[in-house]
């Protein structure tokens, strides 16, 4: 018997077109807690991580502000890496990602260096870096696949607007730093990205909530293709995630209350990766 057979045998199915998610994003992670491997939690906390993002940039905002419980590290962890930075004292790495330490060190210690990028879009930037380098090659590519559509998506929006690439382009695989450069059509990624035209076409549909429809239906049809060759596995806990994480984003909308509502929605939870740049909602 595969090791997550019995697990996922026992979550409901998932479809795109469900109106309302059947599972919490806080309840999966409890069911998978149970039968997952410690490395396998390293795995499915890459996803988690983007909550910690939101948690850290609110943290520095108000130092007394509620995190998320979505998020790998609690308050308590954060004040410690923060205090531990601050006075120069010991603390135990392993138990942080090297991101978050090189985020809050930078806070403590900043550069004299100014980077082109917003704190906010450093912070994603580092977080993309990192879950590319992924060990699993199934979870990097989809973190490199996602990374690609929101700065092809950055990179038209510059371009609509005169805006200067550099300043919003986060990541630096070979994608991001074409878009950060290139002045063709196609910013010379199409042959990089096979998605590129879907994704460009994608940009150019005028309403805002079936543009960010069509953007989801093209993540749920990469990760349910790239699962199929695996068969009760972390690959597939992982689909089985991001599937989630989607219908539980459009669930929590309320489709009363009209864009206004759902572009506040995607400002904080943008893309699952903690990414607040305004030219990811803005056509």
């Amino acid at each position: 018997m595969a090791q997550y057979e019995c697990m996922l045998a026992g979550l409901p199915e998932l479809h795109y077109d469900d109106n309302k998610s059947k599972l919490t994003l806080g309840a999966f992670i409890e069911e998978f807690n149970y039968y997952g491997s410690a490395s396998d939690k390293k795995l499915i906390e890459s996803f988690y991580l983007a909550y910690d993002n939101q948690n850290l940039l609110q943290f520095f905002r108000d130092r007394e502000a509620a995190f998320n419980p979505l998020g790998v590290y609690s308050h308590h962890d954060i004040e410690t890496l923060w205090e531990s930075l601050k006075q120069e004292e010991q603390f135990d790495q392993s138990k942080y990602r090297p991101y978050i330490i090189d985020f809050v060190k930078a806070v403590v210690e900043p550069s004299e260096e100014r980077s082109a990028l917003s704190t906010e879009d450093q912070l994603a930037s580092a977080y993309y870096n990192e879950n590319i380098k992924n060990r699993n090659t199934f979870i990097s590519h989809w973190f490199r696949f996602n990374l690609n559509i929101v700065n092809i998506f950055v990179a038209l929006n510059c371009r609509k607007y005169g805006l200067e690439p550099a300043q919003y382009i986060v990541g630096n695989n070979a994608i991001a730093k074409k878009l950060r450069t290139s002045t063709a059509r196609d910013f010379g990624v199409s042959g990089l990205f096979e998605p590129y035209a879907e994704v460009a076409k994608i940009w150019e549909e005028p309403d805002f909530m079936q543009r960010e429809k069509k953007l989801d239906m093209l993540r749920w049809n990469y990760i349910t293709e790239a699962s199929l060759p695996y068969l009760f596995s972390i690959e597939k806990v992982f689909t089985y995630l991001i599937q989630l994480s989607i219908l539980n984003r459009w669930a929590i909308l309320d489709i009363e209350s009209g864009n206004h509502k759902f572009k506040t929605m995607v400002h904080q939870l943008s893309t699952d990766a903690g990414l607040t740049n305004e030219f990811l909602t803005r056509k």
